[in-house]
Formats: structure tokens, sequence, C-alpha cells
């Protein structure tokens, strides 16, 4: 079924609208705001379809963004030609809702570019608003949607960079690794320096997925996390067509640095694999956990098998913290944390829907939802796939 179209709009309209975003920035230097949907409309011709000129508006400004040289001989005195404005303003594009899966461009390339053969300078720069949306696979003809689009907006005076990840992919998305690298004078990539930030919200899913209640579970998925000090708190799920933004100290340049989203996890358990040594590290992180899991399970029903013992979550406790102090000695031994508070409050008097109910009794249905969620969990750990050890 074909998604509906991105309406053409005035060419005229579209211009104004990015002079405006321009002339804004440029009068609020450093500062993170936005300009009203009225600001857009005061501006556009009447009756014009406000929402597609600034959504049309803000794909040129991430293509400028993301891959300038592109348009360089079609922008002068930081203004594009006209030319640009009217291929922009018309070039066919689908919608893109949230929990569509696409596997290509929101638009039909080979068709487009074979209605738009002539070298002329609009049809050359068609071809070029094709290739921004898009990344070439080595040595294949065929393009793919860049699943995280990062933009960024440098702010000289407290030597800020602030990022902006777009989730394109058309999927929701539960854990990724930004790779960052310098760059050399000569824009060339610094082959010494590389940094990664990885965030994993595979927990917020499994813990969604059991929620009995099913407006708890959307609360739970969308709640704000905010994990990491260099990210804003965002949604616990990285939601399609969702914008996050990361904030980047001390840099020096806008044009300093080299950010990629170098592997992508989604909540189908499907990945997106840019580079190899993220994406292996993200995994052994998942894959780790997952084993933990497991073996604490384990120790829990090796306790629960000893029928003497009425109060069973002191031996697990022992031989939990035996083995929480072993993965911490191995390297890169990321984990889903054991939850040892939640084992010492089941030995406390029952509450509520535990009221009444024995020791042994909360730790057999504590074990039977850790185990439910291993089982959640392990499409999203890929076991097929053997990951070694980062040293």
């Amino acid at each position: 079924m074909a998604l509906p179209p991105v309406p053409a709009v005035s060419a005229d309209d579209l211009k104004k609208v990015c002079q405006i975003s321009a002339e804004f920035e440029a009068k609020n230097p450093g500062q993170c705001a936005s300009i009203g949907s009225t600001v857009y409309e005061s501006v556009c011709s009447p009756g014009a379809d406000v929402e597609s000129v600034w959504f049309r508006a803000s794909m040129l400004a991430m293509m400028v963004r993301m891959q300038p040289e592109l348009l360089a001989q079609w922008i002068h005195d930081v203004q594009p030609d006209d030319a640009v404005f009217d291929a922009a303003a018309k070039f066919p594009m689908e919608k893109m809702p949230v929990g569509v899966i696409r596997k290509g461009l929101p638009f039909d390339v080979e068709e487009f570019v074979k209605q738009n053969r002539s070298t002329n300078m609009k049809s050359a720069i068609v071809a070029v608003l094709c290739l921004a949306f898009a990344i070439r696979t080595s040595g294949q003809a065929q393009v793919q949607t860049v699943p995280v689009v990062i933009t960024s907006d440098y702010y000289a005076q407290p030597k800020v960079l602030v990022l902006h990840a777009f989730n394109n992919s058309g999927k929701d998305i539960t854990g990724y690794t930004f790779v960052i690298r310098h760059k050399n004078p000569d824009g060339t990539l610094d082959k010494g320096s590389r940094g990664e930030q990885t965030t994993d919200m595979l927990s917020v899913l499994i813990t969604t997925e059991m929620a009995k209640d099913p407006t708890a579970s959307e609360r739970i998925r969308q709640q704000n996390i905010g994990n990491n000090a260099l990210y804003a708190a965002g949604n616990g799920i990285f939601i399609a067509g969702e914008t996050r933004d990361m904030t980047l100290p001390g840099i020096n340049s806008g044009s300093e640095l080299d950010i990629a989203a170098g592997v992508v996890f989604y909540t189908d358990a499907s990945y997106d694999e840019q580079d190899e040594d993220a994406f292996k590290r993200l995994l052994a992180m998942r894959q780790g956990g997952l084993q933990q899991m497991k073996d604490a399970n384990e120790l829990i029903r090796n306790a629960l098998a000893d029928t003497t013992n009425a109060h069973p979550v002191a031996a697990v406790l022992t031989e939990l913290n035996k083995l929480r102090a072993e993965a911490m000695e191995k390297p890169n031994q990321g984990f889903f944390p054991m939850d040892l508070g939640s084992l010492r409050y089941l030995q406390q008097p029952g509450y509520g829907e535990q009221k009444g109910k024995t020791e042994r009794e909360r730790l057999t249905q504590y074990v039977e939802e850790q185990e439910k969620r291993v089982e959640l969990m392990t499409p999203h750990c890929h076991l097929e796939i053997t990951v070694q050890d980062k040293k």
C-alpha cells in the first residue's frame, strides 16, 4: 500500500521559510529555541500547506548540513540559488509515518531519475537531493536509508556542539552507538582518534512488554531516562520520527568531528550495522547481561530446590554477590544490574498483591518473571553470533 506523498509546495514559500529560519538562527546564536508555526504561516502565501513547506525546508537544511559540498555550486553567500528551491519544492517524496518499516528512500529513485535525465541545472540538483538522503553500499549500486541522520549546531562562545539525531529508520530503536572521530586540518579522519557513545534501552522494551496494564506499558515506553550525562532526558524508546539531542562541550570547531551511527538495534530485534567494532561491543553487552540473568535465575532455582529452607533469599544474595564481584573484574562486561534490592525486599513481609505469601512463594513468582524477561530478551541478543570480548 502506497504511503501518502508530501505535497509539492511553492518554491517562493519554501525560500521564505528557509530565509526566516536562517535569520532567526543568525539573530539568536547559541540559543536552543524554535519558531512557532504562526510565524511560518505569516510569510507563506494564503492557503499554503505550511506543514509541507516546513518539512521540505527541514529536509533541505538537513542536506546542506550533512553534505554541503553536494550543493556548493548552487549556493552563493550562504544563500541557495532559486533552482535549488525549485527542485526541493517539487521532487516526489512520501511521508514517513511512525511505525512503517521502510527498505529504501521515501521516493522512487529510479523512476525519478528516468524522468529527469536532462543535464540542466534543475535535474542535476534533483539528483543531488536524492543522493543526499542515501548512503551507497560499498561495491554495490543500491542505496539504503540512513537509519539515524545526525545534524549539528555549533555555538562558538561556549565551544559546544549540539548534535541532533533523527530516527529516520521507520522503526523504533532500542539501542545505538554513535562513533565519534576527529578530523585532520585537511578534512581527512584522524585514524588515531575514536570515541563512542552508547545508549541501550532494551530493558525498557522488556518492561513494556511485561506490563499487564496497556496504559502503564505505554507510560514505561515513553518514560524519560536521561541515562547519560551527555544526553538530555528523552523517551525510553527512540521512537521512529523522533529527534534526540546530544551536547558535546569543549569543541573548537563545528567541523572538527565526524559523527555517525555505528550500529542501531530495533524493537523487532533487527539491526543496522555500519561499524563492526561498535556492533560487537553493544551486542557483547547484551549477551553478557542475558547470561548473568540466566546464572542468577539458576541460583534462585537451586535455592528453591531446598524445600527445607523457608528463607532462601539469603542464600541467593550470598551467591549473587559473588557473581557480581566476578563480573566486575571482566573487561567490557556490561550487564543489566542484578536487582539485589528487589531480592532484599522479598525478605520483608508481603504487602498488596504479595500479602499473605511466604518468602518462598514470593521468590518463586520473582524468578518466574525473570525467566520471562530472559525469554523476551533472547531474540535481541542474537546468540547465533559469537562476539569476542574487546580488551
